[in-house]
């Protein structure tokens, strides 16, 4: 989770590499990446090639990405489904078909 403690986080550094990677300069996803790849190399420069450090890496990666899909792309899915009507409702139909039918066994 992104939520860092404010009195233990070194908020300096952070501050640090949001200047240095302004997002308001980021017009495609390629430069995205870049952005992100620069990070990345930034932390396993600063820590040293280790596993740990690219276990973290890949940890903060995959959990900033579950939390975007939890809190903003689900949500705006299921709003979509809302407005223009869900493509798996066939085959949420089947499915809830079967379970009916694994149920009265």
């Amino acid at each position: 989770m992104p939520y860092i403690d404010q009195e233990k986080s070194d908020l300096a550094l952070l501050y640090k590499y949001h200047e240095v990677i302004n997002p308001a300069m980021i017009n495609d996803a390629g430069q995205f990446n870049f952005a992100l790849t620069k990070l990345i190399v930034g932390y396993i420069e600063n820590k040293g090639l280790r596993y740990q450090h690219i276990n973290d890496v890949m940890g903060a990666g995959i959990g900033s990405l579950l939390e975007f899909y939890i809190r903003i792309v689900r949500p705006y899915e299921d709003l979509k489904i809302e407005e223009n009507g869900d493509v798996y409702g066939p085959l949420l139909k089947l499915l809830a078909e079967a379970k009916e039918k694994t149920n009265g066994v």
